[in-house]
C-alpha cells in the first residue's frame, strides 16, 4: 500500500493513544509507592477510560470510520474464536514460562500475585477495560494510522506491537513483558487475520481474565486466601 495523509485530529488521536499509556507508567513510578494500590489502580482504570474515549473522539473527528479500525457489528463467531485464542494462550503459559527460563528470565507470577492481592471486582474490571483500551489504541487505530504513514501494515502492526511491549516493562519485568509480548503477537495476528477489533478484544478480556481471576488462586495469592 502507499501512504495517504493524516489529519490533524487523527494525527492527535494517535498521540493520545499512545501517549496515555506512558503517563500512566510514569504515574506508576511516581506515585504508585505513596498511593493505596486500590486507589491508584482504580485511577488507572478510569484515565485507560477516558483516554481512549478522548483517542476514539479525535479519530472520528479526524475522518476515521469505526469500519477503518475493525469495529464493525458484533458477531458471535468473532466473539467465539476470540474466547477460544484467550484461553489456549492462557493455557500455553506453561510452555512460554519454560522458555523464559531457558534464557535467565522470570515470568509473569510476581506481577499476578500483585494483582491477586487485589479485589474481586477490580480484577475483573482490569481485563475488559485493558482490552478494550489497549486493542483499540495499539491494533485497531494504531495499525490503520501507521499503515497510512509508513505506506507498509507489516512495519505498522510490527510498531504498534514494539509500543504495546514496551509499555509492560515496569509493572513486568523484562520477563513479564516478554511473555505479554507473545500473546500480543497473538492478538496483533489475530486482528491482521481478521480485521475485526471484537476478536482481538475478546481474546485479551479472555486470556486476562483467566490471568487475573484464576490464576492468582492457581498460585495462592489470592486476596484473603494467601
Amino acid at each position: 500500500m502507499s501512504r495517504a495523509p493524516v489529519t490533524p485530529l487523527e494525527g492527535a488521536g494517535l498521540a493520545t493513544a499512545m501517549l496515555a499509556p506512558l503517563a500512566a507508567q510514569l504515574a506508576l513510578a511516581f506515585f504508585a509507592p505513596t498511593t493505596s494500590p486500590l486507589i491508584f489502580t482504580t485511577g488507572l482504570l478510569c484515565w485507560s477510560a477516558a483516554t481512549t474515549v478522548l483517542a476514539a473522539g479525535l479519530a472520528r473527528s479526524g475522518g476515521v470510520r469505526w469500519a477503518d479500525v475493525g469495529l464493525s457489528r458484533v458477531r458471535i463467531t468473532d466473539l467465539a474464536l476470540g474466547l477460544a485464542t484467550g484461553l489456549v494462550l492462557f493455557l500455553s503459559y506453561p510452555v512460554i514460562a519454560t522458555l523464559l527460563r531457558s534464557f535467565g528470565l522470570s515470568g509473569v507470577e510476581a506481577g499476578l500475585g500483585r494483582i491477586g492481592d487485589m479485589p474481586l471486582w477490580l480484577r475483573l474490571a482490569l481485563p475488559i477495560t485493558a482490552a478494550i483500551s489497549e486493542e483499540f489504541a495499539f491494533r485497531g487505530f494504531a495499525i490503520h494510522t501507521l499503515s497510512k504513514l509508513t505506506g507498509s501494515r507489516l512495519m505498522a502492526a510490527v510498531l504498534s506491537w514494539l509500543m504495546w511491549t514496551a509499555l509492560h516493562l515496569h509493572g513486568w519485568g523484562l520477563g513479564g513483558a516478554a511473555a505479554i509480548g507473545l500473546l500480543g503477537i497473538a492478538f496483533t495476528g489475530l486482528f491482521i487475520w481478521k480485521g475485526r477489533l471484537w476478536t482481538s478484544i475478546a481474546a485479551h478480556a479472555s486470556n486476562d481474565g483467566l490471568a487475573f481471576v484464576l490464576a492468582p488462586m492457581l498460585l495462592g495469592h489470592v486476596h484473603g486466601v494467601g
